[in-house]
């Protein structure tokens, strides 16, 4: 074993993160401009299973609870030369779905204004970010992802007054990834109608992300892929989502006015 992996990993020591789900025209977008750059990617290894992860300023409180739970294994940065690179992703692998709604109470606990949920059809995952890929096997169940607004920021003010990145036009500031956890629902520790998602919590279908919101420019999401095949997994994570969303309203609706 490495001696990176035998200490307690800084998650910022590298760059960070591509994660592939905005929506399919923009993925071919950066597909495209990628190719044009010239640019090269690299992936690094910012966290061991059974080896503490150091807090970042910038996470919000209780964050940390999360990344350290036991269930934790391996965490990745990698990015693309001249991005903001500003994402990274934590691994677990819990055993059973008891043991991943245990981890959710925790990851519905953290004190950020918008906490995302990603339903993934897939049994685990295999590629995170720009370049990392993992092995089949691997035997992971949730991928926690999380962004930096200022470092976004901070490469979003050197695209000039265009704002610009090759052929890429930005409407406005991209915005960060907050805390999001993306599941793997087909993979057999997940029951999905025994997920107890927190239901301050927004879901989605997907996979873990690289924005929240690119904040594109309209005239560069214009190409449209073939609606993929509704299979069974997919429609019954959007029954899940569907039934959560009316918990969540319900529970918006018994607040008391202010």
């Amino acid at each position: 074993m490495s001696a990176q992996a035998n200490r307690t990993l800084n998650p910022m020591r590298s760059v960070a993160h591509w994660a592939v789900i905005i929506n399919s025209a923009v993925l071919l977008v950066l597909t495209i401009e990628i190719g044009s750059l010239s640019a090269g990617g690299w992936s690094s290894k910012i966290a061991s299973t059974g080896k503490d992860v150091i807090e970042m300023g910038h996470w919000p409180k209780g964050t940390l609870d999360v990344l350290n739970d036991r269930t934790r294994a391996d965490g990745w940065h990698d990015g693309f030369s001249e991005w903001p690179n500003d994402v990274v992703h934590y691994c677990f692998t819990v055993k059973e779905t008891a043991e991943l709604n245990q981890l959710l109470v925790k990851f519905g606990k953290i004190k950020s204004l918008e906490l995302d949920i990603r339903l993934c059809p897939m049994k685990e995952t295999r590629g995170l970010g720009w370049v990392t890929r993992l092995k089949e096997g691997n035997g992971t169940v949730a991928v926690f992802s999380i962004g930096h607004q200022e470092q976004i920021k901070q490469w979003y003010e050197r695209l000039g007054p265009e704002k610009k990145f090759g052929q890429i036009e930005f409407a406005k500031m991209p915005e960060a990834v907050p805390p999001t956890m993306t599941i793997y629902v087909e993979h057999p520790a997940v029951v999905l109608d025994k997920l107890k998602i927190p239901v301050r919590c927004n879901i989605e279908l997907g996979r873990p992300p690289l924005f929240k919101d690119m904040n594109m420019k309209p005239n560069l999401q214009k190409k449209k892929s073939s609606k993929p095949e509704e299979t069974p997994t997919i429609k019954a994570i959007h029954n899940f989502i569907a039934q959560h969303n009316k918990r969540r309203n319900a529970a918006d609706d018994s607040k008391p006015a202010k």
